[in-house]
């Protein structure tokens, strides 16, 4: 049986494409997460600023691990709220954890 010869440079690039199109998807979920938690009534208006600021940065063109870093600490800030309700600090919890993948 004779071996393939792929070449590093092929596997290199076909990597950094999955990865790409990984990291968009992640990018499009998160969003979603976000849209569907301003959606729900009865957020504190710092919270909603918070979660709107957030979308914005998942929108800029920055690299992906200051994407990640600057989303985490704004949700974590937004989650530290006392008139926030468990369920909704617990969702932005899961959010943040799934942020924690794209790292």
């Amino acid at each position: 049986m004779q071996k393939l010869y792929i070449p590093p440079r092929t596997i290199i690039l076909y990597y950094i494409l999955c990865r790409m199109m990984w990291m968009e998807m992640m990018n499009d979920n998160i969003s979603e997460l976000l849209e569907e938690l301003l959606k729900q009534g009865g957020l504190p208006r710092n919270v909603r600023d918070r979660l709107e600021e957030t979308l914005k940065v998942l929108g800029r063109s920055n690299s992906i691990e200051e994407k990640v870093s600057n989303i985490s600490s704004i949700l974590d800030e937004a989650s530290c709220d006392p008139n926030l309700s468990p369920s909704t600090r617990t969702y932005i919890w899961n959010v943040i954890s799934t942020l924690e993948y794209l790292r």
